[in-house]
């Protein structure tokens, strides 16, 4: 029910009625009962309001702000259902019989309209309760009461059937009502002078409010905004807001236990003339969310870059000196014509073992650097598990025979396979029988088992030192050993971490049991092949035997294009070993072009951080020379990543050898080239 605040005086002087038909009649009315004592007065007056063709109602609001309804034709009475008794001493219970909408909208323009007392025209929707709704045009003026109190009278006149431009205006209403509800955007309405902020049903939801129009008072709103942005949100009350053209603008609001804080952004116009903010404002708070992911995945994607090219540069600046220190230490222990004595050749292995630990953890940071950035690319194919078991057991037989550990493969032949990335499930079961012979007990056992379910298991057992809940709680940490870096067994840490990514790549999972001096199980679970028919997986190739000799009678000729001086010495110092042999060398690119031009060549090893010309542009100069063209180009570099090892084989390059380089591996592959290059004469 409204609520006006003021009381208002008598006027000096009687303006004229808004209604003059019923002043009319009321004067005739007064003077006829003058005239005519023995006649109800009550009765007469109503009587005289049946007659009229409107609707007409007296409300009643006293000093102590009750409400009454002292008369009312008899056809409003009908209308509302609710007799004159009851409405005499209490007019709450017409609350019901009046459109929230409406009523609302009524009491909103309360304050200007008691204020210049000036009537006021609205269109409002009446019923009986629970019944339909019936639309009238109502004119409405306000008289102060002998109280103190104020008087409404009320003409009430029912709409006539809308026309056409009013129909189809109704519509489009009606269609951008639907549209702003799909749009999720709520419609507000803030007026400055009178303190108060409409917001239809929308607008109510995004403040966590009933879904219905709402009245809400400024201070009642200001509570519900966030502190941080209160003085934002009062600044919109000020009288300066009214001159701004248009305004936009984010708040933090507390939209109850249920939705916590939401951002909504307003979007308000000032009215012309008059004191009002209308606009929208729409719920931002999980568009926000989503760019706040979107930064921090481009934050996260430039660390990744960022990480990704620094461990390139230090693989490339440490694997460039251990080419040299393990290339020469191979050639040391090889070297027959000046053989070591053998207190010399014990410190040379033990240098030849600390470089090649420093090379697996190299090699090992850069598997985990591939494996988070998502670069990893596995080939899952039908995999003979116990072919592939078997081979890693080979492998890993000299380890558990120097620590008398027995280690058991528990296969059946006809084992299911599982479909799964053959090289990185023998990395998987390789780290996995390292650590268990690693950290056994002595004359300990080592068991491999197999078993299909609705995935493919496979088990890792020891009965090794075993582990407590904690450490298993921080067992596929990186760098994390759990104690094992105060004991003689050597390891990076990095190894079970890896082994976890690899399994999780492949679609699978790893469990683990474990008990302190009882041991360990490792259970991998890996789908099963669908395939009817298992691709084997590949024997890894022996390395060649060295020395050798290639003795078909033909000069080789290399051009090995290098900066670094160890590395070319090394190179030659291979070279030299193998007769027919012949290596150019050059320290840069336009050197490099220029032997390239006046020799004959069989080959060409290129680095491809060269000083000024780069390995790809060489490439691309010798790929546009009649003379060149045709050789084959190796890229010979200390960056082991996969988007460089991609970046060279796209530019061009014929194959990709990473430093350090196995001096018996480099031997066999230069010859497999040389027997190529044979073939094709």
């Amino acid at each position: 029910m409204m609520q006006p605040t003021a009381r208002y005086p008598r006027p000096p002087s009687p303006s004229p009625s808004p209604f003059p038909g019923i002043a009319d009649r009321r004067d005739s009315a007064t003077g006829a009962l003058r005239r005519r004592g023995d006649r109800d007065p009550v009765a007469e007056l109503q009587s005289l309001l049946d007659k009229l063709p409107s609707l007409v109602v007296r409300l009643h609001r006293s000093a102590a702000g009750q409400w009454a309804v002292p008369y009312a034709c008899s056809a409003f009475v009908r209308l509302c259902g609710i007799s004159m008794s009851v409405l005499r001493v209490d007019a709450r219970a017409l609350l019901d019989c009046v459109h929230g909408e409406d009523l609302r909208r009524i009491e909103r323009d309360w304050y200007q309209v008691t204020a210049s007392a000036q009537p006021i025209h609205e269109s409002v929707r009446l019923r009986r309760r629970h019944g339909p709704w019936t639309r009238f045009d109502a004119s409405a003026l306000a008289d102060p009461a002998p109280d103190g109190g104020v008087y409404w009278n009320v003409l009430l006149r029912p709409q006539s059937s809308p026309s056409s431009a009013d129909a189809d205006l109704q519509q489009r209403q009606e269609r951008w009502q639907l549209a702003t509800a799909a749009a999720d955007i709520g419609i507000v309405e803030l007026d400055v002078a009178g303190g108060t902020l409409h917001l239809d049903a929308v607008a109510c939801r995004h403040h966590g409010l009933d879904s219905e129009p709402h009245l809400v008072e400024v201070e009642a709103w200001m509570a519900q905004v966030v502190e941080a942005d209160r003085a934002a949100a009062r600044a919109l009350w000020l009288p300066t807001a009214l001159a701004e053209d248009r305004m936009r603008l984010s708040l933090g609001v507390d939209a109850g236990t249920e939705h916590g804080i939401r951002t909504l952004e307003f979007v308000l116009q000032a009215v012309e003339g008059q004191q009002r903010l209308v606009g929208i404002c729409t719920d931002v708070t999980q568009r926000q969310t989503l760019d706040a992911l979107k930064r921090d995945k481009l934050d996260a994607e430039k660390a990744s870059r960022s990480k990704s090219e620094f461990m390139s540069r230090v693989s490339h600046e440490l694997r460039t000196p251990l080419n040299g220190i393990l290339g020469f230490a191979q050639l040391m222990a090889l070297d027959s014509e000046a053989p070591l004595p053998p207190a010399q050749a014990q410190r040379l292995e033990v240098l030849r073992h600390s470089g090649s630990r420093l090379l697996s953890l190299i090699d090992q940071l850069l598997e985990v650097s591939r494996i988070e950035q998502g670069r990893l690319r596995l080939r899952h194919r039908p995999t003979d598990v116990r072919l592939l078991v078997e081979r890693c057991a080979n492998e890993m037989m000299p380890l558990a025979q120097q620590r008398g550990i027995e280690l058991m493969v528990q296969i059946p032949p006809n084992a299911p396979p599982v479909r799964a990335d053959a090289e990185a499930l023998e990395q998987v079961l390789t780290n996995l029988l390292s650590n268990a012979i690693k950290y056994n007990r002595p004359r300990g056992r080592v068991r491999v088992r197999f078993e299909a379910a609705e995935q493919g298991v496979l088990t890792v057992d020891d009965t090794g030192i075993g582990m407590t809940e904690e450490q298993l709680g921080k067992l596929f940490e990186p760098f994390n050993r759990l104690g094992a870096e105060r004991t003689d067994t050597h390891g990076s840490g990095l190894g079970l971490a890896i082994t976890r990514k690899l399994v999780r790549a492949m679609g699978g999972k790893i469990d683990v049991l474990s008990r302190p001096g009882k041991g360990s199980r490792f259970a991998v679970s890996l789908p099963l092949s669908k395939a009817g028919k298992v691709k084997p997986a590949q024997d890894v190739q022996a390395k060649p035997e060295f020395p050798s000799v290639w003795d078909n009678g033909v000069e080789q000729v290399v051009l090995y294009v290098e900066d670094d001086e160890v590395n070319t010495i090394l190179m030659e110092q291979i070279f030299r070993s193998q007769p027919n042999w012949r290596l150019l060398t050059a320290a840069t690119g336009p050197e490099g072009l220029e032997i390239a031009d006046q020799h004959e060549l069989s080959l060409v090893l290129l680095d491809l951080n060269l000083p000024g010309l780069s390995g790809f542009e060489v490439l691309e100069r010798l790929r546009s020379r009649e003379h060149t063209r045709h050789l084959r180009c190796i890229a010979l570099s200390a960056d082991a990543l996969p988007q460089q090892i991609q970046q060279a084989v796209a530019a061009g390059f014929d194959d990709y050898w990473t430093k350090p380089i196995d001096v018996a591996v480099v031997i066999g592959k230069l010859k497999d080239e040389f027997r190529l290059l044979s073939e094709a004469r």
